[in-house]
């Protein structure tokens, strides 16, 4: 900690600052794209501390103060906000040159009732950036009407589950 409060303020470079603002603004477009509605975006951040979303307040002492998003947004927005997170930082990693290993795996990402439209607007984005590869595991809570309304229009390769796709092996 001693070494750490001897550093220099500020140790990003000009890319390093590009690449953050790059990530927030991807990440702020796809909250707004997926419907998010817990907090105003204006006060919503990436911190540079610890690279994740944050709510920004101003104290009364007028000093500024941030926390996790996850304490201020509702279980549905919480799930949207993962979206774009992810998303985001996949983005921002293919547009300027990090090293994101270009896949995406989500289990069951519609938790908390995000829905059916936002769901689809996520799945019409992922679907949408070709270069990368996206692998969802989804139930629709078992409606096939639910699968239908979230995957109408998108280009994607269905695979179906006829039980467990993991299984004991027995000899």
């Amino acid at each position: 900690k001693r070494k750490e409060a001897n550093l220099a303020g500020d140790f990003f470079s000009a890319e390093d600052r590009r690449k953050l603002q790059y990530m927030q603004d991807k990440f702020l477009d796809l909250l707004a794209k997926f419907n998010y509605q817990s907090k105003d975006r204006s006060a919503i951040k990436i911190s540079t501390e610890k690279y994740l979303p944050v709510i920004e307040v101003k104290l009364p002492n007028e000093k500024q103060k941030s926390y996790d998003i996850r304490f201020d947004s509702s279980g549905s927005d919480h799930i949207r906000c993962m979206w774009a997170y992810y998303l985001a930082l996949l983005l921002t990693s293919q547009k300027l040159k990090g090293n994101h290993p270009g896949i995406l795996m989500l289990d069951e990402p519609q938790q908390q009732s995000a829905s059916t439209i936002d769901f689809h607007e996520f799945l019409k984005e992922l679907s949408s950036h070709t270069e990368s590869q996206t692998l969802v595991f989804a139930s629709f809570q078992n409606s096939q009407k639910d699968f239908e309304e979230a995957t109408s229009g998108l280009s994607f390769k269905r695979i179906d589950s006829y039980g467990k796709f993991i299984k004991k092996i027995i000899n």
